[in-house]
């Protein structure tokens, strides 16, 4: 059940009756990267190019486990939204042990005990894009004024790195 709360509709606003799935923004991606199977969260990049670099990265690792050839298509909508409060920042040296781009673990005891202690949420380096940055909320209430985007295509032709084009 801790990884179904994204399939089941939800009655909160901001979703709409709509599983939470139905609704993550391109920069969202794998749920559990700060936080762990118990709890998601609002993945959001600042910029597009963020977001792609975030949404590529987490697709292209699911087509890795179930077909190498990469030879496939995905399509992506963006969903900008406002996100009101304060958020903590994990950016900086003191940070870096935080942001491992291969291993959530750290990150995700990290965001359970700010999450804990009624932090609304999470601003933080991106790891895949250079100078990027991304925010995780934790309280879907701070989520607002979600609407729907652009719609994209990523196609994979052979190699790790799709092609983007804007539907």
């Amino acid at each position: 059940m801790a990884d179904q709360w994204v399939r089941l509709a939800n009655r909160n606003q901001i979703f709409g009756g709509k599983p939470p799935l139905d609704l993550m923004i391109g920069g969202l991606y794998r749920v559990r990267h700060l936080l762990d199977a118990r709890r998601g969260a609002w993945y959001a990049a600042f910029t597009l190019k963020t977001a792609h670099a975030e949404a590529i990265h987490a697709r292209t690792r699911e087509l890795e486990e179930i077909d190498p050839w990469f030879d496939t298509a995905r399509q992506m909508v963006s969903y900008p939204a406002d996100l009101s409060g304060r958020f903590d920042e994990i950016r900086g040296r003191k940070f870096a042990a935080f942001l491992d781009p291969d291993d959530y673990t750290k990150s995700q005891v990290l965001a359970r005990e700010l999450l804990d202690s009624a932090a609304n949420g999470i601003v933080y380096p991106s790891v895949r894009e250079h100078g990027g940055t991304c925010l995780a909320c934790f309280r879907p209430r701070l989520v607002r004024n979600v609407k729907q985007g652009a719609f994209f295509e990523y196609r994979w032709t052979g190699s790790r790195e799709p092609a983007i084009r804007k539907l």
